[in-house]
Formats: structure tokens, sequence, C-alpha cells
């Protein structure tokens, strides 16, 4: 119970830290924010590592939120703007992303079951490679160059008052909009279900007595499965259009 109250925290968390974060990405830039999100993920990694009962758990899932908040904006905005204005800028970007998601839902089942095995031997272990691999994604991230797009250079010229008169008027739009109120509530009801399957599938099969070992090699058959629709995405897209 206390695993999906302390996952009903992140939800309820991503909910509120969309506008601040959309605000901060806004202030101080695509680059800083990649690097303060990657820091963010750092520190939910280590809270969880010390965290001694559930308030401390709860820290880490407002750490981990606030991370997602941003580079969910962020890591897509610092791709989109670094491929050249194009005729074919829209396909070009949705190959790289579904590249990107096939790369990584094959990485995360490899990453799984070598976490399912070290969880055995100590559970700290995984802890503390997801740890190192969030400094090594801080260390990438100070790589990046800020790239200037026009939206950015516009936005300058407006103040924090007329960016939030727009916002206002942003969130009128999207009320009257029909289209847009199904899509976020459709997107919102399968997120939802997503997350809940995925917290409700590990404590079932904790309750059955399944070992660490079988529970991360499911997961790992969830990623690749998730890897392949990744990598087919845009073919069933021509075929359901056509």
């Amino acid at each position: 119970s206390d695993v999906v109250l302390k996952s009903s925290f992140y939800a309820f968390f991503m909910i509120i830290m969309q506008l601040p974060a959309n605000i901060l990405i806004d202030k101080i830039g695509i680059r800083k924010s990649v690097i303060l999100a990657n820091i963010f993920n750092a520190i939910y990694f280590l809270i969880i590592m010390f965290s001694r009962n559930l308030q401390d758990l709860i820290i880490a899932e407002f750490f981990s939120a606030l991370c997602f908040s941003i580079k969910d904006v962020s890591d897509t905005t610092l791709l989109n703007i670094s491929i050249p204005d194009t005729d074919r800028k829209g396909d070009i970007f949705s190959k790289i992303e579904g590249k990107g998601n096939q790369n990584y839902y094959y990485i995360n089942a490899i990453s799984s079951v070598l976490a399912g095995f070290l969880y055995t031997v100590n559970p700290y272990i995984p802890m503390i490679l997801g740890t190192i691999i969030s400094v090594f994604a801080i260390i990438l991230s100070l790589g990046f160059q800020e790239i200037e797009s026009n939206a950015d250079t516009d936005r300058e010229k407006f103040s924090t008052k007329e960016y939030m008169g727009d916002l206002v008027k942003l969130f009128k739009f999207i009320v009257k909009s029909n289209r847009i109120r199904s899509l976020i509530l459709y997107s919102g009801i399968m997120w939802g279900v997503f997350c809940l399957i995925s917290t409700y599938r590990t404590s079932l099969l904790e309750e059955v007595g399944i070992s660490a070992t079988w529970i991360a090699i499911v997961a790992a058959i969830v990623g690749i499965a998730s890897g392949i629709g990744s990598k087919y995405q845009l073919k069933f897209h021509k075929i359901f259009n056509n």
C-alpha cells in the first residue's frame, strides 16, 4: 500500500509541476534545464538509497516528478531545435525520437535483467549504478550548447506579466477546444493506467513469491515489446492512415 501511495504522490507532483517547470525552462533556457533535470534525477536516487520511511520516499518522488516535468519538455525541445528547418523536419524528428525510444527500451530491458540479478546479491548495487549513470548524464548534458530558436528570440521581448497573460489565453483556448480536452483526458487516463499496471505488476509478483530476478525478466520482456512497438510506430501510423 505504501508503494502505491508513493506512486500516487508522483502522479500528483507531476500534475502540479507542469506549469512551474515550463516557466523555469523559459527563464533559464533549454540547456540549463536539461542539466538541472539530470541533477534532480541524481538527488532522487540518493534520497531513495538513504530513505528510512514513507515520508522520505514521497520527497524522492517529488524530485523525480520535478526531473521528468522538466525533461519531458526540455529534451524534446532540444532535439527539435537541433534539427535544421526543412520540409521534412517533422519526419526527421519522428524518426530520431522513435530510434531513441527504441534504444531506450532495449537498454532498459538489459538493465532490468542485470538489476534483478544484482539485487539478489545486494539491493544497493542497482541503486548505486543508477546514481552513477545519472551523474554520467549530468556530465554529458554539460557538453550541450544552447541553441536559440526564433521562438526564444521573440519570447525575450515579453515581460513576465505578458507571458502569464498569454498563458491564461492558452488555457482558455484549451478549455474551449473539444479536441484538445479529449486528447488531454485520453492521455491522462492512459498514462494513469500504465503507471497503475507497472506498480501493481511488481507488487502482485512479490505477493505470489516471485524472486527479484524473475520480476526483472518480466520487466525486460515488457521493455523489448515496447522497443519493437517504438521501432514500427511510423509503419503502423501509415497503415492506419491509409
